[in-house]
């Protein structure tokens, strides 16, 4: 039966497949002209629709179409597909396996390289590429309302950052090919994975599952993992590359692409920043990096373990290990190593004045004492031991001040999301403390807090920090820093601090503010080597005030051993914002200073010119053997008159130290009367 133009219907065999075409041979007949058709698809919209790779070999139903051409409209499936190959060999490819099993109303999309995607009749979105477990790579759960990723590694990057979770792969390249190495994606793409390698147990040797002399031999080096993430400050698309690029950006653009920054060409595509392997390299040069943490084993871009000090560790090779547990070559000694890894590190990139280069270590010339390659960061090592660095605020840097946040709210409507508050602001402060410290002068800086004033004092919690010891200030002698100069007496702390951009700022040096609500009860171990509990090195001064509990008590200590403390040193500490070369020593002094009921409180004061026992009331010295009173040069009393008395107030605590028992009249010229 002959069928009109349009209808007519034949077999045939795809013989090639190009771009965007196939070409087909006709079954029916032979000899017959191949024909071209387009590219088969079940669906085809304008750019898009379910697209399908056709392969060589395929059978498929060709159909006549309007203007005599020729269209794929089906497929035919290979004969292998109606048998069961559950029992055939390891050489059977996968596509000559069955068809899925599908249950009704399910969808799969399959490659002949084991790819699938399936849409299942429980409502469940699965994608396999035979990445990880057994169960799909990727599951979208309908039942647990949950996303399954069974995949042995994750890559993810993002305008935000970039997450790399799995097994430590590192560039162990001697010498890269930059050529080669310049047109790969160093970043996210895929095929730099076949320039990395897995790092194990051992970092020098192959990683391997098992020991075995099949082959050749092995020793069983497991793969270490790490969950690393760095964040950016800037959206990743936009090439942020530091203070002079983004200069030039502002400046320019590139003449052969208008509107493109200028940023864009000084990209370099061998920058290790944009390698999937860069770890570590958190610092002023690294422009956009913002935040990066690691859990796992921390391993450094050669493949090496780090401690705590971000020294390499001389793990051990498995070649060498024996498994017999002895000092020298046994498991346990790897294991020893591998307690001094650093388990979870995390690091911000602290911003600092912006310089052309990167700076020197102490630079001072711009009036900020900051350390410049100091980032905050905290390492924890295999044993559980910390390490954390804070740097320095600069001086034009944050001033923290006491409160807590509470967000601006309708009073007579607090969740009315529509609310809009007169100012714009969103976050105010309910100050806590006293409230009473230095001024900050900088009038658009300081806080505001829930009603309508602003705090401008820095502030502690429950003293004011301005009249701290104020009695030892006014009645003692403190004088200025430099000793015998004398002068007026100086404040505890100054009574201004400012943070103004362009003026004289001085709110610098600043590494942590730290409120407790509560108490904290802190014990603290000591060391092995000198049995020491804490090494506190303090580079200024310390004013504190201690309260007292209900008992009226400040301060209770039992000191198991010695006490030695000196006062006062032969040098100082460096410190440029000063003017100190650290090599000015300076006399040390003493003063104690007790409140009594009166005016004037109770004086010990020691300096460089003697000592000093200034005493409201009674005095004694009281001693169950003898006491003597030696002095180099005259020993004098003083007083009007002098008396001897045999005895005193032997209540030497709550007494009132009163003489008592006979007395004898020293008279100005030394005779005694009876």
């Amino acid at each position: 039966m002959r069928y009109p133009v349009g209808y007519t219907v034949r077999l045939g065999i795809i013989t090639n497949v190009g771009p965007n075409y196939v070409d087909v041979d006709f079954f029916d007949r032979v000899g017959e002209k191949t024909v071209r058709a387009p590219l088969p698809m079940p669906y085809a919209g304008k750019g898009g629709g379910v697209l399908v790779g056709p392969e060589k070999d395929t059978v498929v139903i060709m159909g006549y179409g309007p203007q005599e051409k020729w269209y794929v409209v089906g497929f035919i499936p290979d004969l292998n597909y109606y048998f069961d190959q559950s029992g055939a060999n390891s050489g059977t490819k996968y596509y000559e396996t069955p068809y899925p099993t599908l249950k009704e109303g399910e969808v799969c999309i399959k490659a002949n390289s084991g790819a699938r995607i399936d849409l299942l009749q429980d409502g469940n979105i699965a994608l396999d590429a035979s990445t990880g477990s057994g169960q799909a790579d990727i599951e979208l759960s309908n039942f647990s309302d949950a996303l399954f990723v069974r995949s042995n590694n994750v890559y993810r990057f993002s305008e935000a950052g970039r997450s790399i979770e799995g097994i430590i792969k590192r560039d162990l390249t001697e010498n890269e090919n930059t050529e080669e190495t310049s047109v790969l994606n160093l970043l996210d793409g895929e095929v730099y994975d076949r320039y990395l390698t897995p790092i194990g147990r051992s970092p020098e040797d192959e990683v391997h599952n098992r020991t075995t002399t099949v082959t050749k031999k092995t020793v069983r080096n497991p793969a270490f993992v790490e969950k690393r993430n760095i964040v950016y400050e800037y959206a990743n698309s936009y090439n942020y590359q530091g203070f002079e690029a983004e200069v030039a950006a502002l400046l320019a653009t590139n003449p052969n692409n208008i509107g493109e920054p200028i940023s864009r060409l000084l990209k370099n595509p061998l920058a290790r920043s944009d390698r999937r392997t860069d770890v570590l390299n958190i610092n002023l040069l690294n422009y956009n990096n913002l935040i990066e943490s690691v859990q796992g084993t921390l391993v450094d871009i050669y493949g090496n373990v780090l401690d705590i000090n971000r020294n390499i560790i001389p793990v051990p090779s498995v070649e060498d290990l024996e498994t017999n547990g002895n000092d020298t070559k046994g498991i346990r000694l790897l294991y020893d190593y591998l307690r001094r890894s650093v388990k979870h590190h995390f690091e911000i990139n602290a911003r600092k004045p912006i310089n052309s280069t990167e700076p020197n270590q102490d630079d001072f010339s711009d009036g900020n004492y900051v350390k410049n390659h100091s980032k905050f960061s905290l390492d924890i090592d295999g044993e559980g031991l910390t390490k954390i660095n804070i740097p320095a605020s600069s001086e034009t840097g944050n001033i923290p001040v006491l409160g807590r946040y509470v967000n601006s709210r309708n009073a007579d409507d607090p969740e009315n999301g529509a609310f809009r508050d007169e100012d714009r602001r969103d976050i105010r402060m309910e100050p806590i403390g006293i409230q009473s410290g230095p001024d900050i002068s900088n009038s658009d800086y300081a806080p505001k807090d829930s009603v309508d004033s602003s705090i401008t004092t820095v502030s502690t919690a429950y003293h004011n920090i301005l009249e701290v010891a104020s009695s030892i200030m006014q009645n003692g002698r403190l004088r200025d820093p430099v000793a015998g100069l004398g002068g007026p007496t100086v404040a505890p702390v100054s009574d201004s601090v400012t943070n103004k951009i362009g003026e004289s700022p001085n709110a610098g040096g600043r590494s942590l503010h730290a409120n407790l609500d509560g108490s904290a009860e802190i014990s603290i171990g000591a060391d092995t080597v000198d049995r020491k509990s804490l090494v506190l090195d303090l580079a200024g001064g310390m004013i504190s005030q201690i309260g007292r509990d209900k008992n009226g008590r400040s301060l209770i200590q039992q000191f198991d051993g010695d006490v030695i403390i000196q006062v006062g040193s032969d040098n100082s500490v460096k410190d440029k914002r000063f003017g100190d070369t650290g090599n000015t020593g300076r006399p040390g002094r003493v003063e104690i200073h007790l409140k009594g009921a009166g005016d004037e409180p109770q004086k010990i004061i020691i300096d460089e010119k003697g000592m000093t026992l200034k005493i409201q009331g009674n005095s004694v010295i009281s001693s169950t053997g003898d006491t003597t009173i030696s002095a180099g040069g005259r020993l004098l009393l003083h007083g009007e008159l002098i008396f001897l008395h045999g005895s005193h107030d032997e209540d030497d605590v709550s007494g009132t130290r009163a003489v008592a028992g006979s007395e004898r009249l020293v008279l100005r010229n030394g005779n005694v009367v009876i």
